[in-house]
């Protein structure tokens, strides 16, 4: 069994500080690389929420579109009933038959007064309705950028660091081999240990 040697205070002082640099290292990757996939993600779950929206407000409009098309048809109705009811006027053979057909005219002009009103009530509605759809669409738009910008980013960041995989043991062997450390101490090992679970 060969004698180990005794490590002097300067030799422990420099494991620990190359100790320390790797741990730096490793931090400062595991910084780099751990926000970017959380960003990604929280960019893909804002642009799901953003086509939920999208197409909640794209239904809403079409409705609109249905409500107004509706009361266009209750004006056509509306319009071909006072025709039917002032021609009829024209064959009255008592007052009250008159009456009843003047009433019937006035009820169906109210009715198309109303329709008007809802149309363009509605018309305001799918107008604003429309705007948030554009700003949705452009902020969904962006978003989408956003994404494949940070996805470009994950995937070089990702390369790199497949490029440059750490081989902190063969650095701290070196170092061994030079200050005459202990290959058994516990950096080396911890550096081996880290070294692994990069793997």
């Amino acid at each position: 069994m060969a004698a180990v040697k005794e490590q002097s205070i300067g030799d422990k002082l420099r494991a620990l500080h190359a100790l320390q640099q790797i741990d730096s290292k490793m931090d400062e990757i595991a910084i780099l690389k751990g926000e970017l996939p959380m960003e990604v993600s929280d960019l893909e779950d804002e642009i799901t929420g953003l086509k939920t929206r999208l197409k909640k407000l794209e239904n809403a409009v079409g409705e609109i579109d249905h409500e107004i098309l509706n009361h266009n048809t209750n004006i056509k109705e509306s319009e071909a009933l006072i025709l039917k009811y002032e021609k009829q006027l024209d064959n009255v053979k008592n007052n009250r038959e008159f009456d009843a057909l003047t009433k019937e005219v006035e009820l169906q002009k109210l009715e198309i007064q109303l329709s008007q009103k809802k149309i363009r009530e509605a018309n305001i509605a799918r107008d604003t309705k429309k705007e948030a759809l554009d700003a949705i669409s452009t902020k969904l738009n962006q978003r989408v950028k956003d994404v494949e910008t940070k996805k470009v980013e994950l995937s070089k960041l990702s390369k790199r660091q497949k490029r440059k995989k750490p081989n902190f043991s063969k650095n701290l062997i070196k170092q061994e081999r030079k200050s005459k450390i202990n290959y058994w101490s516990p950096t080396i090992r911890y550096a081996k240990h880290i070294e692994m679970a990069w793997l």
